[in-house]
């Protein structure tokens, strides 16, 4: 069974299900949060990316997929512009 993050949720629908357009809820993001929602969705995700390098073996194509990145090339993309390392780099430190 393959589990996938929360997170992995098209960040589309979530306007049309709390009923607000999408431009209503980045205002409240930006107000509230400080950051639009694919910011958060992406710190969400790179977060979960993290935890996975750290507490696991997974190789990096399951933890892109776990994380809602889906590509491994995009997760090490995010994590090199998000930390300045690669996921590789971050693991052996870890």
């Amino acid at each position: 069974t393959t589990r996938r993050s929360p997170t992995s949720r098209p960040a589309a629908r979530f306007p049309r299900e709390i009923g607000v357009s999408r431009r209503q809820l980045e205002r409240k993001f930006a107000r509230e949060i400080g950051r639009s929602p694919l910011a958060e969705l992406q710190r969400l995700r790179l977060g979960e990316a993290r935890r996975l390098l750290l507490e696991t073996r997974l190789p990096l194509r399951t933890i892109a997929f776990r994380s809602g990145v889906g590509d491994a090339n995009k997760l090490v993309s995010l994590f090199r512009k998000e930390t300045g390392q690669t996921p590789g780099q971050f693991r052996k430190q870890g």
